[in-house]
């Protein structure tokens, strides 16, 4: 069972007045955006893809979710760098 938008367990924004709406839907290609729901959903489907396609579950994306929101330090931005510390603490915390 896949990990979908309606399985998150956060409250995002609708949308926020900064955001482009243009590129709404696409997430940004360097930033990890953790206000915007189709960006922070993406980003865990991808890191659970990393993982391996059984990870794509309702439980592994919530728990990743939990992870960005409450122990991913704010002062890490980029996308890439978000996926190794959440690897890495997958990886400390298993």
């Amino acid at each position: 069972m896949a990990f979908t938008m309606s399985d998150m367990l956060y409250d995002y924004p609708s949308s926020n007045d900064w955001d482009n709406k243009r590129l709404r839907g696409h997430p940004d290609r360097d930033l990890l955006s953790r206000t915007e729901k189709y960006e922070v959903h993406d980003f865990i489907c991808r890191v659970l893809n990393d993982i391996g396609s059984t990870a794509l579950t309702p439980q592994n994306g919530q728990a990743v979710e939990r992870v960005i929101h409450k122990e991913l330090p704010e002062n890490i931005e980029s996308r890439s760098k978000a996926k190794e510390w959440i690897h890495d603490y997958i990886l400390k915390n298993s």
